[in-house]
């Protein structure tokens, strides 16, 4: 067989035993052995690394940028095995901790606890097997998203002739590729959901088609129910939902849910992936669903979850990388304290080395100790009437709230940080290097330096100010359009998916004078975009009724009018955006726009009069609103 296909392609020569795109061209044998250059290859750029003085806001940059760019290829076609997942773990927390590749440190906190967003006290690091599989489900989601593609139609034909992707087993004597596919798809699992064209391919109860905070069926009234029912028979012959018969099957606010994105008859139900806004799988949002579900099942005590809010708040600190990656090892625990070596398993002392006196602990050393005691008492800061506490989230809680108070002096303000990573410096100095420290350079010393940093920083912003300023495009008030060109401002006002939406727009001329404006009440929508796009319909299907067949459509929603412009990169609003290119096609000229939030000020004030004012009646008037004629003449004196 291989000869016979190598003549009809006229290829002469038989590979298998190289590689192609770097990774090898025949998947026999140990995995293992086969995918241990990912491995080397790390190992080998984390070896050079080694070579120069990194600090950990350094490292961070380097494994989050580089090395974890290294093995994303192979990573989303072929899953790694178990071994190998620990060996690049392994690789790379001996990086993160070590100063040196021929000696170990301890590892103070878990890779695992790293790998937690910095919203739950980690540092944000992407765990290899979590990663592998997320990428892995972005294979499996362009099988799925793309059924015409030659990929698909190969794998169709060798494990799911007769089914669809979704419905396909691992089959007999399955590639490594098709293995590895399949495993991706269990996460694709979790997260897709039918998005409703004309209902005859999703059933009611039975299959997943209702956005929530999680993909789900939707909940029944009662307890007995027809599941063969298909979403079809809640269809109307127009093309509408069938409102009494889903408020008689289904509570108010999944209807509310469904109601929100309308069917359409010609259209076949298809998968969205309900964890981005556009309706598409991406790898992000993968890794995501995972770290979620990882979270969900770890039990997390009240203190460790003030900890963790503590921790969200240093990297907000203006401050060098360095010294926020330090607070958070102070916060976790993570510094040569003897509180710290002894909860690791060393017999040692517990008692301070410097003074002798105390416990050595992290606030110890920071707060209590003679030398920081000195420092903080040298400093003249309000700090607790009862002294420092013995637990370290409330000494970095307070300092933290000094350096909020505007009252009290900047330079000591933006110092406190490095005050603390002076001390603890000083400490270090003077066990390990015999130095005798004086508490008054020690501060001037990170006054000055944050004084220097600060500056620098200043610089840097300032330089991304200017170069925002110069590439700024929109502008920040109301222009007038080309002469002969109409312009429609539009806006819809949504609070959240339980209360009623307000439209509005405003129809004006070249000259800036208005012609018309309408102001209407939706219906609760599921989430802004999708009223948006309800109100952009209106708009059309009222500009058409009316006889305009050009005009520009300006809108503030960014994500309505990028649906609008690529409607196939948002599946998800699929129905909403093909009723919108219906009446697209109709009118002649019909442009859509982003306005800035300034510029579309009058549209959303009439259409927040309905959600803030409770005024629900719906109108077409000619002109402006009277309460608003002083500002449409302001805009149609102003110079373009």
């Amino acid at each position: 067989m291989r000869r016979l296909i190598g003549l009809y392609t006229g290829i002469e020569q038989e590979g298998g035993e190289g590689k192609y795109l770097g990774l090898p061209e025949c998947f026999s044998g140990s995995k293992r052995d086969l995918l241990n250059f990912i491995t080397d290859r790390l190992k080998s750029r984390l070896s050079g690394w080694y070579e120069k003085t990194l600090s950990l806001g350094g490292k961070e940059v380097l494994l989050k940028s580089v090395a974890m760019a290294l093995p994303v290829y192979a990573m989303s076609c072929f899953r790694l095995t178990k071994h190998q997942c620990k060996q690049i773990t392994s690789a790379m927390t001996n990086f993160w901790w070590n100063e040196c590749e021929e000696k170990n440190k301890m590892h103070w906190v878990s890779w695992e606890k790293i790998c937690k967003s910095k919203k739950q006290g980690g540092l944000g690091f992407r765990d290899i097997g979590r990663f592998n599989q997320a990428l892995l489900a972005k294979q499996a989601w362009r099988l799925l998203d793309t059924p015409q593609s030659l990929l698909c139609q190969v794998y169709k034909a060798r494990y799911f002739a007769k089914k669809t992707f979704m419905e396909a087993k691992i089959g007999y004597r399955p590639s490594y590729a098709w293995r590895s596919i399949m495993f991706g798809r269990e996460l694709l699992e979790r997260g897709v959901m039918k998005t409703i064209g004309n209902g005859q391919d999703t059933y009611v109860w039975a299959d997943k088609w209702i956005l929530d905070t999680y993909p789900r069926r939707p909940i029944n009234k009662e307890l007995m129910m027809d599941i063969d029912l298909k979403v079809s028979a809640l269809i109307t012959p127009q093309g509408s939902w069938n409102r009494p018969l889903l408020a008689s099957l289904i509570p108010e606010g999944d209807v509310i849910k469904i109601c929100s994105f309308p069917p359409a008859l010609h259209l076949q139900d298809r998968f969205v992936w309900a964890y981005t806004s556009d309706g598409r799988y991406t790898v992000k949002s993968g890794n995501w669903v995972l770290n979620r579900e990882c979270t969900a099942i770890e039990v997390s005590s009240g203190h460790s979850q003030e900890l963790n809010k503590l921790k969200e708040k240093i990297w907000d600190i203006p401050t060098a990388p360095k010294i926020k990656l330090f607070l958070w090892r102070v916060l976790s625990g993570a510094l040569a304290v003897a509180e710290c070596l002894r909860h690791h398993g060393l017999q040692i002392s517990p008692i301070c080395q410097l003074c002798k006196v105390a416990e050595e602990t992290v606030s110890h050393v920071l707060f209590g100790c003679s030398l920081a005691a000195q420092v903080w008492d040298t400093i003249g800061l309000p700090f607790p009437t009862q002294g420092f506490s013995d637990v370290i989230g409330e000494n970095i809680g307070h300092v933290l709230s000094l350096m909020a108070k505007s009252e009290l002096p900047i330079h000591l303000r933006q110092a406190l940080p490095w005050i603390l990573w002076g001390i603890w410096k000083a400490r270090n100095s003077t066990l390990y290097a015999d130095r005798v420290n004086d508490h008054n350079v020690l501060i001037a010393s990170a006054i000055e330096e944050a004084e220097e940093w600060t500056q620098q920083n200043n610089i840097l912003l300032q330089e991304m100010h200017r170069d925002n300023q110069r590439h700024k495009i929109m502008v920040q008030r109301w222009l007038k359009p080309a002469v002969g060109v109409l312009k429609c401002n539009i806006h819809t006002s949504w609070i959240n998916e339980k209360s009623f939406c307000g439209g509005a727009w405003i129809l004006r001329d070249h000259t800036g004078h208005a012609l018309l404006h309408a102001r209407d009440a939706f219906t609760p929508m599921v989430n802004r975009i999708a009223a948006e796009l309800h109100g952009i319909y209106w708009c059309l299907q009222s500009l058409l009724d009316l006889h305009f067949h050009s005009c520009e459509i300006w809108s503030d929603c960014g994500a309505a009018i990028a649906a609008i412009t690529s409607p196939s990169a948002w599946p998800k609003y699929r129905s909403q955006l093909d009723k919108i290119a219906t009446v697209i096609r109709v009118m002649r000229e019909t442009s859509f726009k982003l306005s800035p939030p300034k510029a579309n000020l009058l549209a959303r004030d009439i259409a927040c009069s309905v959600t803030r004012d409770g005024r629900f009646n719906s109108y077409l008037a000619s002109g402006g609103p009277v309460w608003l004629h002083e500002r449409i003449e302001r805009d149609r004196l102003a110079r373009s």
